[in-house]
């Protein structure tokens, strides 16, 4: 964006922050947020990554709202999470070992490649 580079994560943070910022610097008047909510959650915005045309609904723009209200550094907040597990490569290790396993059990003339090709 702008000849600037962005990781996906901080493209996703600025983006929720763009579409809740303004109930964040112009609080509706009491009572009124319900229906801000409502006229946010009616528009179509453009996907951060791919350009297509989005619309989010009522409690997912509500959760943005609030995950931002409550944090220190919003636009982190509102970020895409990195999963725990991102980086983790056992879980292949685990499941091709499943797969032989069961591959010989059930038919022991096939080799787990061509149990593979077959799916």
């Amino acid at each position: 964006m702008d000849g600037e580079s962005y990781n996906q994560h901080d493209l996703w943070g600025q983006f929720r922050f763009a579409v809740i910022g303004g109930l964040l610097t112009h609080p509706p008047e009491q009572g009124g947020l319900q229906e801000e909510l409502h006229k946010l959650s009616e528009l179509t915005y453009r996907h951060p990554l791919t350009g297509a045309q989005v619309v989010f609904g009522f409690s997912t723009i509500e959760r943005w709202y609030y995950q931002a209200l409550r944090a220190e550094r919003p636009v982190a907040a509102l970020g895409r999470k990195i999963r725990s597990d991102a980086h983790a490569l056992w879980h292949l290790d685990f499941h091709h070992g499943r797969l032989r396993v069961l591959d010989s059990r059930e038919n022991p003339k096939w080799s787990v490649i061509s149990w593979l090709i077959t799916r």
